[in-house]
């Protein structure tokens, strides 16, 4: 059922973790993995990385934006050589447009956010 949801809102927005271990004694393997990361700074949210043993890590990176881009870039991090055992969970949503107030300096002034609402 999920998956089915997935699928018909291939090309919309959401939320998504992205979970791999990888094997850091892998040549270049870590500065590519953040090269890939910093070229996709608008999608990725935050990182986080802990070390399994003496050679392995795992990451999971928190993604928001388009489907169709975390994919790619799911993709492209685990085709990494020495990326093991990952995998990628996305919630699809939709985007908001809300006009509200903020206290202090902006005081009387609204502001537009964008909210990415959780679809049901």
């Amino acid at each position: 059922l999920q998956n089915t949801k997935l699928e018909e809102n291939a090309d919309g927005v959401g939320i998504a973790v992205l979970n791999y271990v990888y094997d850091h004694e892998e040549r270049m393997l870590a500065s590519r993995l953040m090269s890939t990361q910093h070229e996709h700074h608008n999608l990725t949210v935050s990182t986080v990385h802990f070390h399994i043993d003496h050679d392995t890590c795992l990451e999971s990176v928190t993604l928001r934006g388009r489907l169709s881009e975390i994919r790619a870039f799911a993709d492209k991090v685990l085709a990494q050589p020495g990326v093991r055992h990952g995998q990628l969970y996305s919630v699809p949503g939709e985007l908001h447009v809300e006009t509200h107030h903020h206290g202090g300096d902006h005081e009387g002034h609204p502001h537009k956010h964008e909210h990415l609402k959780i679809s049901t």
